[in-house]
This record gives C-alpha cells, sequence and structure tokens, in this order.
C-alpha cells in the first residue's frame, strides 16, 4: 500500500489521474511564467513537504523555496518575498 497519493482534481480531462509514492512523491503545476512543485517525504520522524517555484523552460528566474515543514504541524516555515 502506498503512503503517498496525489491527483489531479482539476483539469480537462475527463477521468481523475493519481499517483502515487511509497517514501516520496513530487508534484508539479506549471505555466509559461514559472512552476510550482510541491514534495512529499517521509523518515521515522513523520512526512514532510517542501513548496517551491522553479524556472519552466526559458521562463527564467530563480528557484526558491516557498515554505516547509512537517505535514501534522503548525510551525512550518513560509518564506516571504521581500517588498
Amino acid at each position: 500500500m502506498s503512503h503517498f497519493y496525489g491527483k489531479i482534481s482539476e483539469s480537462a480531462r475527463k477521468t481523475q489521474p493519481t499517483a502515487r509514492g511509497h517514501h516520496s512523491l513530487k508534484v508539479e503545476a506549471q505555466s509559461w511564467q514559472g512552476k510550482i512543485v510541491t514534495r512529499l517525504s517521509r523518515d521515522d520522524n513523520g512526512d514532510y513537504f517542501q513548496v517551491w517555484r522553479e524556472p519552466h523552460g526559458s521562463s527564467g528566474g530563480e528557484t526558491i523555496i516557498l515554505a516547509q515543514g512537517r505535514i501534522d504541524m503548525s510551525n512550518y516555515i513560509k518564506k516571504e518575498k521581500a517588498a
């Protein structure tokens, strides 16, 4: 049995595609301006997430982490863009 499950809940498809992962799962959503990458992983201490902004193709820009932490904890690290 898989530990992580991913699905595309809103799209033009008639069926809902899913993905499974035992120790990790990576999900990417992208546009011409860049992409958002979510990574889930686990170890003996729990399940963890990371949310990244990455360039897509020739969109340019830098790779930055937006948030990370344990899934079951409310005290995650959220990165704010400098004003």
